[in-house]
């Protein structure tokens, strides 16, 4: 699974080499954002590419530190899911759940930012 950042550049540089996709958490969240970068990066817009992915950073790094509790807590804001989580995963604390609705907000249209409560 594809989760950190460097991994996200790897996937982009296999998408501009001919490669197919890559499985990643932030997909699950924000998956119309991360269709446009591979298609940008198929298309050669690398710097459209590039731009898009920067706004993805903070969600990524989130995801990646608690995982995968955050993507737990990510998608049930989305309403996809329960953020209930099983030992040994805890469930996030009351700082890294603002931090997961920070990061959304900061890739957020106004539909999904109605969505999560914003």
């Amino acid at each position: 699974m594809l989760s950190t950042e460097k991994d996200i550049d790897r996937a982009a540089a296999y998408i501009a080499g001919g490669g197919d996709g890559a499985i990643s958490e932030v997909c699950n969240i924000a998956p119309d954002l991360c269709r446009t970068i591979f298609s940008q990066i198929r298309q050669d817009r690398l710097q459209t590419a590039r731009y898009l992915h920067k706004r993805l950073v903070p969600l990524i790094a989130c995801l990646g530190k608690e995982s995968p509790a955050a993507l737990k807590y990510a998608l049930s804001t989305l309403g996809l899911m329960s953020p209930a989580t099983r030992l040994p995963i805890v469930p996030l604390d009351d700082a890294a759940r603002a931090e997961v609705i920070r990061a959304f907000v900061a890739i957020a249209d106004e539909e999904l930012i109605d969505g999560i409560g914003a």
